[in-house]
């Protein structure tokens, strides 16, 4: 008999999609009106930049002189499949580990974010940037931020299940 999520824990996957979607979109709106055409604003003694830029590429331009067709499939369609794969595996996992749930309630939040724009505006607004060369980032948007922590946070659990096999199995063998 297949656990599903309880009410809460679907609650909470979902807010977790909604609010990271809706921070990413506001963040990009907020970019939008008060740093394009502003020259980059440096804080922390410049470890962190605001600068606005439109990205018709994937992270760090990646991909943004490739003809329309290829940039349409790789940018566009096939994140959109991998978004909807993400869903898909959320939907039919046996009562899903609150790392993953929240872990894929980020990626597809800020997926949706980057898709959404690219479909409307054929390219994603980037506005932050931190570090010094030579450790630094490229420009990135607060749906890259949920992307990279959802990713994070799915990685955590896998390591954590690996070990807990390895300890299931050593412990079967003795």
């Amino acid at each position: 008999m297949k656990k599903a999520y309880s009410k809460i824990e679907f609650f909470v996957f979902l807010t977790i999609i909604v609010v990271s979607f809706t921070l990413d979109q506001l963040s990009k709106n907020i970019a939008t009106k008060y740093l394009q055409g502003v020259p980059e604003q440096d804080y922390l003694w410049g470890l962190i930049r605001l600068m606005y830029s439109e990205n018709t590429g994937a992270w760090g331009g990646f991909g943004q002189n490739w003809p329309p067709a290829i940039k349409l499939t790789v940018l566009t369609v096939l994140p959109l499949l991998v978004l909807g794969f993400l869903v898909y595996q959320m939907w039919k996992t046996d009562r899903p580990s609150k790392l993953n749930s929240w872990g894929f309630g980020l990626i597809i939040g800020g997926g949706l974010g980057n898709l959404v724009d690219r479909i409307r505006f054929g390219s994603v607004v980037d506005f932050l940037y931190m570090g010094k060369h030579p450790i630094d980032t490229n420009i990135f948007n607060i749906a890259d931020v949920c992307i990279m922590a959802g990713v994070g946070l799915v990685v955590i659990y896998e390591i954590k299940q690996s070990r807990l096999n390895k300890q299931q199995r050593s412990k079967n063998q003795d």
